[in-house]
């Protein structure tokens, strides 16, 4: 499968936007936002600087407009699994699993080697008792992924508190 090309951000905007990740690593959103604020204005709707002011967002708990900024992102890069992936967070950041699920689940055919989208399915599965589903997509998910990085992400990820009470074990 062919995925389209995104245009790499050259210096000096390149290392404005590697700072900003560097400071929201930190945790320090202020100075992400800061960052970015140095970045050419041309390069505003460009997907990884759309990304990051997503991550912002969310961190700021306005996932009215990681919505905005999700929806934006599947008009501009559609053939990224990322830009589907962050437009379903933001829905499911408002409660609407049923929503993000749907949202999400035409996309697995599209991308079926990206383990962010099996984890994501996995979580709305989890949360909407389709335990064999979760268990199905999150097997996926750790197997695409780094195993080790994805067991522990999701031990420690309260979406799938419903499907390990249900299965009595988290792997197993």
């Amino acid at each position: 499968m062919m995925v389209e090309e995104i245009k790499p951000i050259e210096p000096p905007d390149s290392h404005y936007l590697n700072a900003a990740h560097g400071w929201l690593g930190l945790g320090n959103i202020a100075e992400a936002v800061n960052e970015l604020t140095g970045m050419n204005p041309a390069l505003r709707a460009h997907p990884h600087v759309l990304e990051t002011h997503w991550e912002i967002h969310k961190r700021k708990k306005r996932f009215d407009v990681c919505l905005e900024i999700g929806r934006e992102l599947t008009v501009i890069a559609p053939k990224q699994a990322a830009s589907w992936v962050l437009l379903a967070e933001a829905v499911y950041f408002q409660g609407r699993y049923q929503e993000a699920y749907d949202l999400l689940h035409p996309h697995l055919e599209q991308f079926p080697e990206s383990w962010p989208v099996l984890y994501d399915m996995a979580c709305y599965a989890s949360l909407l008792e389709r335990f064999e589903e979760a268990r199905t997509w999150l097997d996926r998910a750790i197997k695409l992924g780094d195993p080790n990085y994805v067991k522990k992400r999701a031990q420690e990820d309260p979406d799938f508190a419903p499907l390990w009470k249900a299965t009595g074990g988290i792997f197993g």
